[in-house]
């Protein structure tokens, strides 16, 4: 089993968002901590960033960063690391 087996948000196979960091964003439980790389970036945000939710319908992911919300489109995101 592996950190990506777990589906914590009962995601439905249909989706909008696509792309490898939103698959792996929909599966991931509320309170991960993850790194992620922007599209045009070369490098890990300096962050850690504690993941909050993925709206399915406008594929907007919401994470904390030093307790504020930080909220990006999952398409825009091209790497992404799960610490926890």
């Amino acid at each position: 089993m592996s950190l990506f087996d777990n589906n914590c948000n009962n995601v439905k196979p249909i989706h909008k968002c696509k792309g490898c960091a939103c698959d792996v964003l929909k599966k991931l439980c509320a309170g991960s901590l993850v790194n992620i790389v922007l599209k045009g970036g070369d490098e890990f945000f300096e962050d850690e960033l504690a993941f909050v939710r993925l709206d399915h319908k406008t594929c907007c992911a919401t994470f904390l960063l030093e307790g504020y919300p930080f909220i990006i489109d999952c398409e825009n995101i091209v790497g992404i690391q799960v610490l926890r």
